[in-house]
Protein backbone atom coordinates (compact mmCIF):
# COMPACT_ATOMS: atom_id res chain seq x y z
CA UNK A 1 0.00 0.00 0.00
CA UNK A 2 1.07 3.76 -0.91
CA UNK A 3 0.50 6.79 0.57
CA UNK A 4 -0.74 9.69 -1.25
CA UNK A 5 1.89 12.28 -0.14
CA UNK A 6 2.94 13.74 -3.22
CA UNK A 7 1.33 17.17 -2.28
CA UNK A 8 -1.17 17.76 0.14
CA UNK A 9 -4.74 18.23 -1.69
CA UNK A 10 -7.19 20.96 -0.70
CA UNK A 11 -10.11 18.82 -0.15
CA UNK A 12 -10.71 15.21 0.92
CA UNK A 13 -12.47 14.50 -2.18
CA UNK A 14 -9.77 15.31 -4.67
CA UNK A 15 -8.25 12.88 -2.61
CA UNK A 16 -10.02 10.07 -2.48
CA UNK A 17 -11.77 10.18 -5.83
CA UNK A 18 -9.09 11.91 -8.09
CA UNK A 19 -5.71 11.20 -7.08
CA UNK A 20 -5.76 7.70 -4.95
CA UNK A 21 -5.51 4.44 -6.99
CA UNK A 22 -6.23 1.33 -6.00
CA UNK A 23 -4.13 0.28 -2.91
CA UNK A 24 -3.45 4.16 -2.24
CA UNK A 25 -3.82 5.23 1.60
CA UNK A 26 -5.16 8.68 1.96
CA UNK A 27 -4.20 10.23 5.62
CA UNK A 28 -6.31 13.16 6.90
CA UNK A 29 -4.96 15.34 8.88
CA UNK A 30 -7.21 16.67 11.65
CA UNK A 31 -8.85 18.18 13.25
CA UNK A 32 -12.21 19.55 11.02
CA UNK A 33 -13.09 20.35 7.57
CA UNK A 34 -15.64 22.36 5.95
CA UNK A 35 -16.52 19.55 3.03
CA UNK A 36 -20.30 18.05 3.48
CA UNK A 37 -21.17 14.66 2.21
CA UNK A 38 -18.17 12.99 0.36
CA UNK A 39 -19.21 10.77 -2.48
CA UNK A 40 -17.17 7.57 -2.79
CA UNK A 41 -18.40 5.73 -6.34
CA UNK A 42 -17.42 2.74 -8.32
CA UNK A 43 -18.87 4.89 -11.77
CA UNK A 44 -16.28 7.93 -10.95
CA UNK A 45 -13.59 4.78 -10.57
CA UNK A 46 -13.13 5.39 -7.02
CA UNK A 47 -13.37 1.99 -6.22
CA UNK A 48 -10.31 -0.29 -4.90
CA UNK A 49 -9.92 -3.78 -6.01
CA UNK A 50 -9.70 -7.32 -3.81
CA UNK A 51 -6.08 -7.10 -4.05
CA UNK A 52 -5.11 -3.67 -3.65
CA UNK A 53 -7.99 -1.71 -1.33
CA UNK A 54 -8.46 2.15 -1.17
CA UNK A 55 -7.96 3.18 2.71
CA UNK A 56 -9.06 6.54 3.84
CA UNK A 57 -8.24 7.10 7.57
CA UNK A 58 -7.31 9.88 9.96
CA UNK A 59 -3.98 10.84 10.91
CA UNK A 60 -2.46 8.49 13.47
CA UNK A 61 -3.48 9.78 16.88
CA UNK A 62 -5.47 12.62 15.26
CA UNK A 63 -9.51 12.98 15.46
CA UNK A 64 -10.86 13.94 12.43
CA UNK A 65 -14.11 15.79 11.74
CA UNK A 66 -16.44 16.52 9.26
CA UNK A 67 -19.11 19.15 10.82
CA UNK A 68 -20.87 20.13 8.16
CA UNK A 69 -21.77 16.50 7.35
CA UNK A 70 -24.93 15.01 8.25
CA UNK A 71 -23.39 11.61 6.61
CA UNK A 72 -19.89 12.60 6.27
CA UNK A 73 -19.00 9.60 3.88
CA UNK A 74 -21.80 8.02 1.48
CA UNK A 75 -19.82 4.75 0.08
CA UNK A 76 -21.32 3.19 -3.61
CA UNK A 77 -17.91 1.84 -4.20
CA UNK A 78 -16.41 -1.85 -3.73
CA UNK A 79 -13.30 -2.50 -1.55
CA UNK A 80 -12.90 1.21 -0.18
CA UNK A 81 -12.12 1.05 4.21
CA UNK A 82 -12.41 4.42 6.02
CA UNK A 83 -11.81 4.91 9.80
CA UNK A 84 -10.57 7.37 12.06
CA UNK A 85 -13.55 9.86 11.45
Amino acid sequence: MSVVTSAPCATIGHAVNDVAKPGDAVLVRGPTHPESELWIRESNGSSGTPAAPKVVKGWPQERVALPNAARPFILDANYVTISGF
